[in-house]
């Protein structure tokens, strides 16, 4: 359940200053706290726990396809399982079209040996 506190513009720059990309302040207090950031969607890391280990060396998007969550869901989970040490992710050049593509990530579990699978590019 959600609720409305009002905070002061100290307050609010404390929470900037501890902020991470794509955070909202109940993330960054809970992460503070040392609680886990993701309380309104458990299922959302326990869905995408049982995808990488279904499907190692995916990108976030066939992760969150395979788990049936959204994408920011999925990146934000996954963010928060390799804080945790139960996730890892490996560099992967894109390519398409008809020139060099941007970097992107292949997720695995962390006790998943992939230097020996084969990549993916």
């Amino acid at each position: 359940m959600s609720r409305t506190i009002r905070i002061d513009d100290e307050v609010m720059a404390w929470l900037q200053r501890h902020a991470r990309p794509g955070d909202n302040p109940n993330q960054i207090v809970r992460r503070v706290l040392g609680m886990d950031e993701t309380p309104s969607r458990p299922y959302a890391a326990r869905a995408l726990q049982a995808a990488l280990r279904a499907n190692p060396g995916v990108t976030v998007a066939e992760l969150a396809h395979a788990a049936g969550v959204g994408y920011s869901t999925a990146a934000q989970a996954l963010a928060a399982l390799a804080d945790k040490g139960v996730a890892t992710r490996t560099a992967s050049n894109r390519t398409g079209g008809d020139g060099p593509g941007r970097t992107g990530y292949r997720w695995w579990t962390a006790e998943y040996d992939h230097t020996s699978q084969p990549r993916r590019d």
